[in-house]
């Protein structure tokens, strides 16, 4: 089975200094405190991932805020590509 590949979006609102990632197109969902101001996003219909909420993105250590998605296994092996820009 070949798995389709996901579009990435994300926007940094340098105000509140916040990074919105959204994985695929942007859905009503709920958000999980994973710890450290990072917050992991679900579809409300099937709990997948859709998307990734990090606080304070520009203060935060380059490859810091991938390190802790990896962690805590927060996006699935075969998409933590896809996060490549957070390195």
């Amino acid at each position: 089975m070949t798995r389709k590949k996901q579009s990435i979006q994300f926007k940094h609102d340098k105000t509140g200094d916040v990074m919105y990632i959204v994985f695929g197109d942007n859905r009503p969902s709920y958000s999980d405190d994973v710890g450290d101001g990072i917050y992991a996003r679900y579809d409300m219909e099937t709990d997948t991932l859709i998307g990734i909420t990090i606080l304070d993105y520009s203060k935060r250590l380059k490859g810091e805020v991938f390190d802790l998605i990896v962690s805590e296994k927060i996006v699935a092996d075969d998409d933590q590509g896809l996060l490549d820009f957070l390195h």
